[in-house]
C-alpha cells in the first residue's frame, strides 16, 4: 500500500479525524482528542511561523497524524516540540510513523536546532532513537531530543 504525506490545512483535516480518535480512545490515549479540542479552542492550531501539522493517508483515510510547535528560545537555541503523534493500530510497523517523522524532521531543519517531545511508552522509546533522537533521563518534561543537521 501506498502512503501520502501531506500537511495538513486547517479545520478541513481536524473533522476527518474521527477514526483515529475513536482507535486513540479505545488504547487509552488522549493525543488526538487533545489535538482536536485544542484546535477548536484555537489554543493550538499548528499555524505559528514554523509550525505544522502532517497526516498520513492511506486511499482517503487519515491513518497518522504528527506536528511540531516551537517553544521559547532557549540560550539562543530555536526549539521545536514534537507533538500529537498518533498511528493507526493497524498501521504501525509499516513505515507510517517512520514517514511522517522524515517529513516532520526534514521540514523544521530551515526552522528549528532542536526538537524534543515526550513520552512514556517503551515502544516509542525505540521508535525515536531508531530515527536518531537522543534519550535524556534528566528533565521532567521532555523524553527525547534530537539537533538538527542543517
Amino acid at each position: 500500500m501506498e502512503y501520502h504525506i501531506r500537511k495538513a490545512q486547517g479545520s478541513v483535516i481536524i473533522h476527518q479525524l474521527d477514526e483515529l480518535l475513536v482507535q486513540s480512545k479505545l488504547e487509552g490515549f488522549r493525543f488526538v482528542q487533545r489535538l482536536v479540542d485544542e484546535f477548536a479552542e484555537g489554543r493550538n492550531r499548528f499555524d505559528q511561523p514554523g509550525e505544522s501539522l502532517y497526516v498520513c493517508y492511506a486511499d482517503s483515510r487519515i491513518v497518522g497524524i504528527c506536528g511540531v510547535n516551537r517553544m521559547p528560545a532557549n540560550d539562543g537555541i530555536r526549539v521545536g516540540r514534537v507533538r500529537r503523534f498518533y498511528v493507526s493500530p493497524a498501521y504501525r510497523r509499516l513505515g507510517v510513523g517512520r514517514k511522517l517523522m522524515q517529513a516532520l524532521l526534514a521540514d523544521a531543519a530551515g526552522t528549528f536546532d532542536e526538537l524534543q517531545l515526550r513520552t512514556d511508552s517503551i515502544a516509542a522509546d525505540r521508535f525515536y532513537r531508531s530515527l536518531g533522537f537522543a534519550r535524556v533521563c534528566d528533565r521532567e518534561e521532555i523524553t527525547h531530543f534530537i539537533r538538527i543537521v542543517k
